[in-house]
């Protein structure tokens, strides 16, 4: 059975992490990156392949990043992929954009009870440019509950 826990929610940053069978499975982090497509995204597929005009639709880039313990394996990967698609805007102008991350170390650092520096840490490692620093942690769980 899956489950999901909401960790963070903001305007354009959302973390959950997901269970399988009441193991934790890694975060699912979505982040809105208000921009069109770059040329690292250009370099991935379906993009790759795309003419100009084709390319030219896309006005804003969804980045989807899954960071877990361990490599997962293809049904674990795609119940993220699923679950991410399920929460992501997919309006015609917006690119999807998945990564998958392993920091088996972050994972074994990370106490039961997430601080702001934990959820940094875990940003660092997927090369996001969010910087949560200023946030209240208590108000973070409170937007997280609705």
């Amino acid at each position: 059975m899956i489950s999901y826990q909401r960790k963070v929610r903001l305007r354009d940053l959302e973390i959950y992490l997901l269970y399988k069978d009441s193991t934790s499975m890694g975060y699912l982090i979505i982040e809105d990156l208000r921009r069109p497509i770059g040329k690292e995204e250009l370099e991935l597929y379906p993009y790759k392949q795309m003419d100009a005009e084709d390319i030219e639709i896309y006005r804003n880039v969804i980045k989807v990043d899954i960071l877990s313990d361990e490599t997962l394996n293809d049904d674990d990967k795609e119940i993220f992929r699923e679950f991410a698609l399920d929460l992501v805007d997919r309006k015609d102008f917006c690119a999807v954009k998945i990564n998958y991350t392993i920091d088996e170390q972050l994972f074994e650092d990370f106490p039961l009870d997430l601080e702001i520096e934990d959820y940094k840490k875990m940003l660092m490692a997927i090369n996001s440019n969010h910087d949560i620093s200023g946030l209240d942690l208590d108000n973070l769980i409170y937007l997280s509950q609705e």
